[in-house]
This record gives C-alpha cells, structure tokens and sequence, in this order.
C-alpha cells in the first residue's frame, strides 16, 4: 500500500483472524482493531527506518519509509469497540498524525540519527615555530660558488641520541665514515631529534627545504636513511613524500604496513603511490634483534612487493642483533649476495 510517497508492507497491519471476521458480521472475541491504534501509534512514532522506494508510481524526490510493528503490539489486549473497517478509515490520519509528532524530515540523511548528539564543527588557526639542531658536512670538493649541485644524504639517528647535544648525533651512522673517507662524495645532513619525542615530517621537510635554499644541493640526488628511531622516521617520511628522494634504505626500522596496502588499492589517502612504486628501497635488519622485532622490516618489504613498487631490496645480517647499521653504513658498496 502506497500513500503519499510511504510505503507500508500492508503485512504488518494484518489484525487477527477474528477481527478480519468483524467485515462479515463477527466480531473480535478480545475486541477489535481500534485499540490497537494507540501502541500502534506510539511504535510508528518510533520505528520508522529509511530505504530506498523504486516503484514507478513512487515521487523520486520524496524519501520513502518502511513502517515494521514488533510483536510487542500483540501483547495490548484491545477494548471493545469498531471494526476492522474503521482501522482502514483512521489509518491514513493516524500515520500522518505519527510522522508530524516523530518529526522526521523527508530527507533522512540530513537528519541526526540520536538525538542526544547533534552536529557541529569548529576551525582554528595555530601559528607555531618548527625547527631542529643539525650537523652538515660537505665534500672536500665541494664550492659553494660553482655552478656543480651535489648529492645529499638525511640521516636520521635513533632514541639514545636525541637531547639538546648535537655533537652526539656524530658518532654513529655514515658520520663515521664520512670523517674517515676524504672521498666522501655527499653533503651529510644529520639532525637531531628532541629529547621524548619522535622524527616529525614537517619538521624534516622543512630542514630540507633550509638546505636545499643555502646549499648546492642536487634534488635529484636526496637520499633518506635512519637507524632504529631512525629508521622508523625514514619509512614515515619516505613512504609519504617519495617524490623527495632518490632512495631511501631504512635500518632496523618498520612503519604502518597498511597504509601502503589500502594505497595499492586505490585509496591513496597522503601515499602517492605512483612515485612510491618509482623509488628504490633498500631495508636492512638484524635477525636476531630484540629491540625491534626483524618482522617490522619483513612486514614493510611485504607491502612494498604488494604494492608492486619495482625496486625493493631486502638485506638480512642473520647473527646481527639491534646493531645493522654498522655493517651497513662501513661498507660503501653493500654487499648484493646478502639481499634476500
């Protein structure tokens, strides 16, 4: 039964057998359908779900409802009073008396579900200061007056050397090769993490711009690296902005797997996935280390195959415990026959 642009399922407004009778002269042993007017009123008023009406005779633009009684309405025992015709009379009215004191909109989506919650939405402006401590490094050819860019190393060390102490930040990592090696082709950048926090992206993307700005930088040429902490930050900030690097090779590090996968997909959210299949990755662990599980970088690489990202390389130092970056950062061309 249609009536104005609602759709009942007349099923459900069946009334007993006995009162069906009362149309041909019998009546209802426990009364008739009137009574039921006034549960049914009440459950109308709240159980009315929305859903999509496609009958051709149905307005297009008028929301439709679909009314559904609980059992609960056979638990009323009805007084004594009319017929099963006077429920079809009054029941035009009664609904449309239901949906004005319900007060439903049409338009069921523009409307708060619970009432006890309601919309709203608030905007801010913050103005805030962002920076860090760093060590740079050139190499021994390196004139600032050339017309000649160079390639740049970001590194990024881990937990035990964050603090207000820069010169920390220089003894681990490709800084010790680096002050070993005349022939150091990069300019290094290190900085340092704040004492309790962790690697920031608008933090490190604003420290490459600074140099990139002062310095012969070739941006074409920007490598990412960290270890531990680190190697967490080179995942978070190389995964979301791939178009900045070169290549990135995280070490003993992980990162939110999903985001990749969900980006695979099409969903993209902060992930440009074009350039994330473009970029190399390099990852390194060692399979015995306790601090970070090997399964942070194994779950990483996973995704990045997933993905299909088209250079993925994967090196595991099988008697290694926390410490891959040793190994890693002394060897200037990295042994392939370990790449898993």
């Amino acid at each position: 039964m249609v009536l104005r642009g609602i759709t009942f399922n007349s099923a459900l407004f069946k009334t007993r057998q006995n009162v069906r009778n009362s149309e041909h002269g019998t009546t209802d042993s426990t009364g008739s359908a009137t009574a039921y007017f006034g549960p049914l009123l009440l459950l109308i008023s709240h159980h009315i779900i929305p859903y999509t009406e496609s009958t051709p005779a149905a307005n297009s633009r008028v929301s439709a409802f679909r009314l559904f009684l609980p059992s609960i309405s056979s638990g009323f025992r009805p007084a004594k009073s009319s017929s099963y015709d006077g429920m079809r009379i009054r029941l035009p009215m009664l609904l449309a008396l239901a949906l004005s004191f319900s007060n439903i909109q049409l338009n069921a989506q523009n409307t708060p579900q619970d009432k006890i919650q309601t919309p709203q939405s608030f905007s801010k402006q913050v103005t805030r200061t962002i920076g860090c401590q760093y060590l740079i490094s050139f190499p021994r050819n390196y004139d600032a007056t050339s017309a000649t860019n160079w390639p740049m190393i970001l590194f990024m060390p881990g937990a035990g050397e964050r603090g207000t102490a820069v010169w920390n930040v220089s003894v681990i990592g490709p800084a010790i090769y680096a002050a070993q090696h005349a022939d150091f082709p990069f300019i290094l950048v290190t900085p340092q993490c704040p004492a309790g926090e962790i690697w920031s992206n608008e933090v490190l993307l604003a420290l490459l711009d600074e140099v990139a700005a002062k310095h012969k930088v070739d941006a074409k040429r920007v490598y990412l690296t960290g270890l531990s902490l680190g190697g967490f930050g080179a995942w978070t900030l190389g995964l979301a902005h791939p178009e900045r690097f070169a290549a990135v090779a995280p070490i003993c590090g992980g990162s939110e797997r999903m985001q990749v996968v969900v980006a695979a997909h099409g969903f993209a959210g902060s992930i440009n996935i074009e350039q994330l299949r473009k970029m190399p990755v390099w990852v390194f662990h060692g399979a015995k280390d306790p601090i970070v599980p090997i399964e942070e970088s194994k779950r990483m690489v996973e995704a990045l195959k997933y993905a299909k990202c088209e250079e993925v390389l994967f090196t595991i130092y099988p008697e290694a415990y926390h410490d891959a970056w040793t190994e890693t950062y002394n060897s200037p061309i990295l042994d392939r026959k370990s790449v898993v």
